[in-house]
């Protein structure tokens, strides 16, 4: 089985709901009440790195203009294409599209500059290469490539590089799903999870078992 398909077409496939505490997050986070539980963004570690060395905030993700003062067109795009076209396999996205509504505010430049650049570059082959060379990477720096992270202005995924690596290996794989799911149980009443589209995927793997 092929652990992780992935396109660099701009097919969204359908948006999962996701739903997660902050358990074992070592970044801090402002709760609040309203939060979508439909919202979850895969959020590259090499992108939060640079948004941090540079003091700013997982609510600054919301800003384009601060985002685009310490990230490059490149770096926006990656972001882009890992939560418009990575896939659990074909069937199954890890995370919601980023859409220009993500953003609270934008001036007419920065919309012509994302659509223009940002999107057209976060669908092409070279993008997406990046992007998966740099999740396929050795990493004996971590004992977990991933960690989802609550702050006020939405779900995070982070995942580190090396995580499609440890994907490989179905131990490892069970796990994330198992953690994956595990937020859920938390928040949603069992019907509830048993809609989400990684559900489908656990019970898939159980069957391949």
């Amino acid at each position: 089985m092929s652990i992780m398909k992935y396109s660099t077409n701009n097919d969204k496939g359908n948006d999962p709901s996701f739903f997660h505490s902050p358990v074992n997050s070592g970044y801090k986070y402002q709760p609040v009440q309203d939060i979508s539980k439909s919202k979850l963004y895969i959020l590259p570690h090499w992108i939060l790195r640079q948004i941090t060395r540079h003091k700013l905030t997982l609510n600054d993700l919301r800003s384009y203009s601060k985002l685009r003062q310490v990230l490059t067109v490149d770096d926006m795009a990656e972001w882009f294409y890992l939560n418009d076209s990575f896939r659990m396999d074909e069937r199954f996205s890890l995370s919601t599209s980023i859409l220009e509504t993500y953003f609270d505010s934008m001036t007419a430049a920065e919309k012509v500059e994302l659509s223009n650049s940002v999107l057209s570059l976060s669908g092409s082959e070279e993008i997406a290469n990046s992007a998966i060379s740099k999740l396929s990477q050795s990493n004996l720096m971590s004992d977990c490539l991933y960690e989802f992270v609550r702050a006020d202005n939405g779900l995070f995924l982070v995942l580190k590089e090396g995580f499609i690596t440890e994907m490989t290996n179905p131990v490892k794989l069970t796990e994330f799903v198992k953690q994956y799911l595990k937020f859920f149980y938390t928040s949603l009443p069992l019907h509830e999870v048993s809609q989400v589209n990684m559900f489908s995927f656990y019970l898939k793997q159980l069957q391949n078992k």
